[in-house]
């Protein structure tokens, strides 16, 4: 009985283990990779807004994760800036896509 719970927890604890190696970030595309990242605060004057554009806070584990989802929605509708307006208390960050080139 005691081998058994002990085989049990192992499991768990592998599927566990398993399942956050599965949350690791995708590579970004050459595209997504050129998309420039910036404060509210400095948005570009210049350029067109595409619209708004988030990256969900339980998408990825950490900050560099979440902005990686942002400058994939970013690309995703053409834009090659993203502005960092907000983040909310489950840390999804919400941003505004430009066409700047």
């Amino acid at each position: 009985m005691k081998n058994t719970i002990f085989a049990i927890g192992c499991i768990f604890i592998s599927g566990g283990f398993l399942f956050l190696t599965g949350c690791a970030s995708i590579p970004l595309t050459p595209q997504e990779m050129a998309v420039r990242i910036l404060r509210k605060s400095d948005a570009p004057p210049s350029c067109k807004e595409l619209g708004k554009v988030h990256a969900p806070g339980l998408g990825s584990l950490t900050d560099e994760g979440r902005e990686s989802d942002l400058k994939r929605a970013t690309a995703k509708i053409g834009g090659d800036t993203v502005t960092i307006d907000r983040r909310d208390e489950n840390n999804t960050i919400f941003g505004t896509a430009f066409k700047c080139n």
